[in-house]
């Protein structure tokens, strides 16, 4: 069939336009080479890895900032622990040394009898029997207790005494006297031992 244009008219509409345009429809069109194509995925797995090394690194940092800061915190922590410390030592210093006195006596009691000691220092009492320091019984009928005192603490006089409900029994003789200067030392630590008879 031709139209008044001369241009041959087909049914089917691709030959239509094939017969009226000098070039094909097909040529046109350019399909990407497979260069191409590969050239672009690979610039996509580049730029990825870029961005993922990129992360990594930022994370790597952050990492890092972070140990710092921890380091940083552990330094803190151990400069207050010294500083608490030496102000410790310090209030030690100033109140002086203790000296723990180890007090030791043999003697065989009857039922419902305990030793105490007591004397001239208020941490034995001041002398008075209600407010002094009771021993306690070991094998052997040694009656013992420690008393920790100030080193600074002068020369103490005091002795023991037998306790019976409300009666009191002293032992006989002068005063003991407690010196303090006769410790010895014994790791970080003043110690007195005092293991003595009764006196009659």
């Amino acid at each position: 069939m031709v139209d008044k244009g001369h241009n041959f008219i087909s049914k089917d509409t691709d030959s239509v336009f094939k017969s009226s345009c000098p070039c094909s429809f097909e040529s046109k069109i350019k399909k990407p080479s497979e260069s191409t194509s590969s050239t672009k995925i690979e610039d996509i797995k580049n730029h990825k890895s870029q961005v993922l090394a990129s992360d990594k690194k930022r994370n790597k940092k952050s990492k890092n900032e972070l140990i710092n800061e921890l380091n940083e915190l552990k330094k803190l922590a151990i400069y207050d622990e010294a500083l608490e410390e030496a102000i410790r030592r310090e209030k030690e210093a100033a109140k002086g040394q203790t000296v723990d006195v180890v007090m030791s006596i043999h003697y065989n009691t009857s039922y419902g009898e305990r030793l105490i000691i007591l004397g001239g220092h208020e941490l034995i009492g001041n002398w008075r029997s209600d407010k002094a320091v009771s021993l306690e019984w070991t094998p052997g009928s040694i009656w013992k207790t420690t008393i920790s005192l100030d080193q600074k603490s002068k020369d103490i006089e005091y002795k023991y005494a037998v306790v019976r409900g409300h009666y009191v029994k002293w032992e006989g003789g002068d005063n003991r006297i407690l010196k303090l200067t006769d410790a010895i030392q014994f790791g970080n630590k003043l110690l007195l031992n005092k293991l003595e008879v009764w006196r009659k």
